[in-house]
C-alpha cells in the first residue's frame, strides 16, 4: 500500500534536501498541506537548514504580508532552550521587517493535530490588540429585599434569638 503523503510532489522536493528522517518529512508535509489547504497561506515553500538538519517552511499569511518561517516538529521532539536558540539563529535568513527574530513552531501530534507557537528572541511585549482590550468585570447585582425578607429573620438570627431566650429562662430560674 502506497503512502499518499510521501507520493506528493512537494515531498519529493523535501526529500531532495538529503535529511534521512521519515518522521520529519511526514510532519513537514502535514504542516505544508495545512498551511496551503486549510489556512490558505500564500507562497508556501520548503527549505532545508543544513546546520541543524531540519526542514522548515517559508510562507505568507496573506499575499502582501511578511514572510514567516515555520518549523514543523513532531510532538516527541525534545525542545530545549539551546535548541530554540539554535533554531532562531540558523533557520533561514530572517525577513527584513520588525519581526525578523520570530519563528513559528508547528508542533504535530500523531493524530495530525497541529498547534502553532510563536517563538521570539528575547522579551516580546504584548500585541496592540491585546493591550486595547478592556477586561470586563462582571457586575454584582444587589439583591432587592422584599417585605417578606425584612420580616422573616434568617436562620442565624433565629438561632441567636433561641439561645438568648434559653439563657433568659436559665437566669429567671435562679
Amino acid at each position: 500500500m502506497s503512502d499518499w503523503i510521501l507520493d506528493h510532489p512537494e515531498a519529493a522536493r523535501m526529500s531532495a534536501f538529503g535529511f534521512d528522517d521519515d518522521v520529519q518529512l511526514r510532519v513537514s508535509m502535514l504542516v505544508y498541506l495545512d498551511l496551503c489547504e486549510a489556512k490558505g497561506w500564500a507562497d508556501v515553500r520548503a527549505c532545508g537548514c543544513d546546520e541543524l538538519g531540519v526542514i522548515y517552511l517559508t510562507a505568507q499569511e496573506k499575499p502582501d504580508s511578511v514572510i514567516e518561517r515555520v518549523v514543523p516538529l513532531p510532538l516527541e521532539y525534545r525542545l530545549s532552550m539551546r535548541k530554540m536558540r539554535d533554531l532562531l539563529a540558523n533557520v533561514g535568513p530572517p525577513p527584513n521587517d520588525s519581526k525578523s527574530h520570530r519563528l513559528i513552531l508547528a508542533i504535530v501530534e500523531s493524530t495530525s493535530t497541529i498547534v502553532y507557537y510563536y517563538l521570539h528572541e528575547g522579551f516580546c511585549p504584548p500585541s496592540e490588540t491585546s493591550l486595547s482590550r478592556k477586561i470586563v468585570q462582571p457586575s454584582r447585582k444587589s439583591k432587592k429585599k422584599t417585605n417578606a425578607d425584612e420580616s422573616a429573620p434568617s436562620a442565624k438570627k433565629r438561632a441567636v434569638q433561641t439561645s438568648t431566650t434559653a439563657s433568659e429562662k436559665d437566669s429567671k430560674a435562679t
